[in-house]
């Protein structure tokens, strides 16, 4: 009887923290934010700037510095597990850059970009 208990308490658990994580609250994250990735194929630390933006009730990522200009994401969406997941897209190899985003603290974000053999992972820092 203890074990079911136990086992009802871990599943009760399970769903409230899996509930919290669901509802993050992208709002709280408009603003400016830079980051420093070492680039795979040139080996170099590349710094960029990253805002989050908020147009017509969608919340985006407005990129600078890519291919040396400003790009736009898709629009954000929180996954289940609390990732975030958009893509933005690079005119120069027509590809959308799929980038992960896992919230740290409220001013640290990690985040990944796994795009068919270029990979990297970097903190971006919240600036304002």
């Amino acid at each position: 009887m203890k074990k079911i208990i136990l086992i009802g308490l871990a599943l009760i658990f399970a769903t409230f923290t899996a509930s919290a994580q669901t509802n993050v609250d992208l709002e709280k994250y408009l603003g400016d934010w830079t980051f420093t990735f070492n680039h795979p194929m040139t080996n170099e630390d590349t710094p960029g700037a990253i805002s989050f933006v908020k147009e017509d009730d969608v919340i985006r990522l407005s990129i600078n510095g890519v291919a040396e200009k400003t790009v736009k994401s898709s629009k954000l969406t929180v996954n289940d597990n609390g990732t975030i997941q958009t893509s933005f897209y690079v005119d120069e190899y027509d590809f959308d850059v799929p980038l992960d985003l896992v919230v740290v603290d409220d001013d640290n974000i990690k985040a990944s970009i796994d795009a068919g053999g270029f990979y990297v992972a970097f903190t971006m820092k919240r600036t304002k």
